[in-house]
């Protein structure tokens, strides 16, 4: 083999090792994490948005001792109270009350269970909470 020919092939096999090292690396740091299950894992925090004919999302998991923050986005202010229950706290902790339009309120919930709520105004637009 001639010198320039040597010369080559060590050329090319040092790219192919390089190329090589590089896509393992970029692999490795690629590699996706385990899976999660979003459906049982609670937050600590949530929002649930008010727009004037409904709740987003209708339900959703907060962890005992998170806050839910409710956003009225209409153009009108709703009244949010709690679904007839047997758990007072429960029914306490939700019962947020009137919220004007463009305003927020956030509530903390302490006590575990499924709750549900309404607009007063309109008994069909409803949500439910989750708390574990």
């Amino acid at each position: 083999m001639h010198k320039t020919s040597k010369l080559a092939l060590l050329f090319v096999a040092i790219v192919i090792i390089v190329t090589a090292i590089m896509f393992g690396w970029r692999h490795w740091a690629e590699a996706p994490s385990p899976p999660s299950s979003t459906t049982s894992k609670s937050q600590m925090s949530a929002t649930i948005t008010y727009d004037g004919d409904s709740f987003e999302p209708e339900t959703i998991t907060v962890s005992a001792g998170g806050t839910l923050k409710i956003i009225n986005q209409s153009q009108e202010n709703i009244v949010v109270i709690p679904n007839q229950t047997t758990a007072q706290a429960a029914t306490n902790e939700i019962a947020v009350g009137n919220v004007d339009p463009g305003v927020s309120k956030t509530i903390t919930l302490t006590t575990k269970g499924n709750w549900g709520f309404f607009n007063q105004k309109h008994p069909t637009e409803h949500a439910a909470i989750i708390v574990k």
